[in-house]
């Protein structure tokens, strides 16, 4: 059965009336948008807010006080001195993989110890230079960052290690921090960290004629890690990513 308009129903609703309820409704979904919008900033804040009384709790922490440093450190040592084509230096993003099988023509060690930081790297470099590799690829500074260590103490560290390195003829190829993604309850704290410091690395790098490796150009956006190149922690890097830094690695090989 059709649907009629009755007459009443047709005087009722006029252009202006119609127009006024439109409005009403836009106003009200405007509303309530930007309720949802201001709840999801003040749950950041809170977040943030948490998170930043966590690293002040955290600041100048040793780095022995790491719970993986003593356990690998003890582990490299029983490992002993091999000798090797590459060394991968560095924390849990280097950690994580396995590089001898990314790299099956090289013969590689995996040295990276996860939340490591650069004077943890500094102490155990004796053990690294025992291995005699031809390369090291050094990866660092995250953690500092973290543990609210002063950058121009993250530089000295940095230049001394490059330094130790380079009196060893040994070539040093450097890869700059990896942004956060949204995920990480720190992203909105550390990623503007890990901008200064990177600006920082990259000029001590040029002043060392180091050469450096930086895939955030590829993996990030506006200094925010993508969706498809982390996890859900928001800090480590997916298999895709991998790829790209594995990619990135291979032009100094």
């Amino acid at each position: 059965m059709a649907f009629v308009i009755k007459p009443w129903q047709r005087s009722f609703w006029t252009a202006r009336r119609s127009m006024a309820v439109l409005m009403l409704l836009i106003c009200f979904l405007c509303g309530l948008l930007l309720s949802v919008h201001l709840n999801i900033r003040r749950a950041r804040a809170i977040r943030s807010n948490a998170y930043e009384q966590q690293l002040m709790a955290q600041s100048g922490q040793d780095f022995r006080a790491n719970p993986h440093f003593e356990e690998q450190f003890a582990l490299f040592e029983t490992y002993g001195a091999h000798t090797c084509d590459v060394l991968m230096l560095g924390t849990s993003f280097t950690q994580r993989v396995q590089w001898q099988e990314a790299f099956p023509e090289l013969k590689i060690l995996n040295r990276g110890i996860g939340s490591d930081q650069l004077s943890g790297i500094e102490f155990r470099l004796p053990q690294v230079l025992a291995c005699k590799p031809r390369i090291c690829f050094l990866e660092a500074g995250i953690n500092d960052l973290i543990y609210r260590v002063p950058m121009d103490t993250m530089a000295r560290r940095l230049r001394k290690i490059f330094s130790m390195l380079r009196d060893q003829q040994i070539k040093v190829v450097y890869t700059h921090s990896f942004y956060c993604g949204v995920q990480h309850e720190g992203a909105d704290l550390l990623n503007p960290e890990i901008r200064a410091w990177n600006k920082t690395a990259q000029l001590l790098c040029q002043e060392m004629n180091i050469p450096s490796i930086d895939i955030n150009e590829v993996i990030s956006e506006n200094d925010r890690r993508k969706n498809e190149y982390t996890l859900s922690d928001g800090i480590h890097l997916n298999a895709a990513a991998y790829q790209i830094w594995f990619k990135a690695i291979r032009k100094y090989l």
